[in-house]
């Protein structure tokens, strides 16, 4: 089964723009993240989307994914900067 790409190439200032109407998996989520705490640190990050900082390691290192709810923030975090 082949998987379309849904993450369109990263812009020069690194940050990554989702496209609108296609499906995003967690993994894309937490392959948003380092653009994300360019800007904020890892704790920032953590408590806007209601998480810690450890678990943000894990979701960099790819040991984790994360859960719905988290990914709805990090959309919400991600279309604020668009």
């Amino acid at each position: 089964m082949h998987r379309k790409r849904n993450l369109s190439s990263l812009r020069k200032d690194t940050r990554i723009k989702l496209e609108k109407g296609t499906s995003v998996t967690p993994l894309d989520y937490s392959l948003a993240l380092p653009g994300l705490l360019e800007d904020m640190t890892k704790e920032e990050l953590a408590k806007e989307i209601k998480s810690n900082p450890k678990e943000i390691d894990r979701f960099l290192k790819r040991f984790k994914v994360p859960n719905l709810n988290q990914c709805k923030e990090i959309r919400r975090i991600l279309d604020e900067r668009n």
